[in-house]
């Protein structure tokens, strides 16, 4: 035996440390090795980097890389450039660091951009909430795209505004949109309800997509409006320094509701502009802050579909949100208290816009507009549709869902 080589039975059966003069070239073939002879349980096989990634490779094979379902993406003891195979949705992905993204422009499935708007929150005295607003257009990148399978029905569904309640209830949110299917799940907040006129536990504006602005209860109580949704709306007016029968706002995609001065109400705070459908709409504007008595001036709808406050003796009500879908509606002046005048401007349909406030709340307060789904993909990852709207633009098909349906994409 050459000097520089070892007995078998010593490499076995040892703890010899071994280095790579030790085994000759060639030495030790697979007929020489029992079956489970070698493991590792006694050794750590450390392959240098430049073995690995710095050398040319000149097979024209292939190898493994691990592969699994979305459900089994490791969450833990991963770093960015960590790469896999995906079974579910038959891509290779790549972890950046905070997600997992697929890797390059594959072409083995449907890639969408979208808009989602909820449901606009109901005025009560203070404006309401717009519903919450998420969006991915316009984006060139394929990652950044809806990853969609291909021949699939993904299901979208339009979330329905908030519902005005007359004084002493309490007031309502909007309804969630969104669009679900295989692998894809993609939702926004319902805006959050306007605070009341003396409202006691419901003087503040509810949290939501855009929260609602904060009520009145008294010069000397301030209110607080309610907190939006990260990434989907700001927060509702408040009123630290509270005045006489004015209120604040409610928030908008754009902007926080507006507060209040002496004798004007909080305006709703503003949308925000898309032109995934070339309409280039607002979408998303918060309803106007109702006011009462003269010398009070109510608060105008937000941008993109806001509901105008309502007034009730005779101030000057508030303008509804327009450059949108459908424009927010005027609040209206009143002098009745018999619960019946719808007072507050309603929302914008299918712009999730803010209901306005009625300011006293003795009549209705507006109705928070009701949501819309808008997806835009090449036309040839497309093949039907249920319950939505179809036109194209070039060489893309644009569905828009003003109530919920279903689109299927092609095979």
């Amino acid at each position: 035996m050459p000097s520089n080589s070892k007995n078998l039975a010593e490499l076995l059966n040892t703890d010899t440390t071994i280095a790579v003069t030790d085994v000759a070239d060639g030495s030790i073939t697979t007929a020489k090795l029992a079956d489970n002879a070698v493991t590792d349980a006694k050794s750590t096989i450390t392959v240098s980097p430049n073995a690995v990634s710095d050398q040319a490779n000149t097979s024209t094979g292939a190898f493994d890389i691990p592969s699994g379902t979305t459900a089994q993406r490791p969450t833990s003891g991963i770093s960015s450039g960590y790469t896999r195979y995906n079974t579910t949705e038959d891509w290779v992905e790549v972890y950046n660091g905070s997600e997992w993204q697929v890797i390059g422009d594959q072409n083995s499935n449907a890639k969408a951009e979208y808009l989602i708007v909820a449901g606009g929150g109901a005025g009560a005295s203070a404006g309401g909430g717009a519903g919450g607003m998420i969006t991915n257009y316009p984006t060139a990148s394929p990652l950044q795209k809806l990853q969609l399978q291909k021949s699939s029905v993904y299901t979208c569904t339009v979330g329905a505004g908030g519902a005005g309640q007359v004084y002493n209830n309490v007031s309502n949110n909007g309804s969630a949109s969104a669009i679900t299917g295989a692998s894809v799940g993609k939702s926004t907040v319902g805006g959050g309800g306007g605070g009341q006129f003396q409202g006691g536990s419901d003087l503040n504006g509810h949290d939501g997509g855009s929260g609602g602005g904060g009520g009145w209860n008294g010069s000397s109580t301030a209110s607080v409006g309610g907190a939006g949704t990260a990434g989907q709306g700001s927060a509702g007016g408040g009123a630290n320094n509270p005045a006489a029968y004015v209120v604040p706002g409610g928030g908008g995609k754009g902007a926080v509701g507006g507060g209040v001065t002496a004798s004007v109400s909080g305006h709703g705070g503003a949308g925000a502009q898309n032109n995934i459908d070339g309409a280039n709409h607002y979408y998303a504007g918060g309803g106007g802050g109702g006011g009462q008595g003269a010398g009070k001036t109510s608060g105008n709808g937000g941008i993109g579909g806001g509901g105008g406050g309502g007034h009730y003796n005779t101030g000057p009500s508030g303008t509804g949100g327009g450059s949108a879908k459908n424009s927010g509606v005027n609040g209206t002046t009143t002098t009745s208290t018999g619960g019946s005048v719808q007072a507050g401007g309603h929302g914008g349909a299918n712009t999730g816009g803010g209901g306005g406030g009625d300011g006293q709340t003795v009549n209705l307060p507006g109705n928070g507009g009701s949501g819309i789904v808008i997806v835009r993909l090449p036309t040839s990852q497309y093949a039907s549709t249920s319950g939505g709207s179809v036109t194209t633009s070039g060489t893309e098909t644009i569905i828009t869902f003003t109530s919920s349906g279903t689109f299927t994409t092609a095979s």
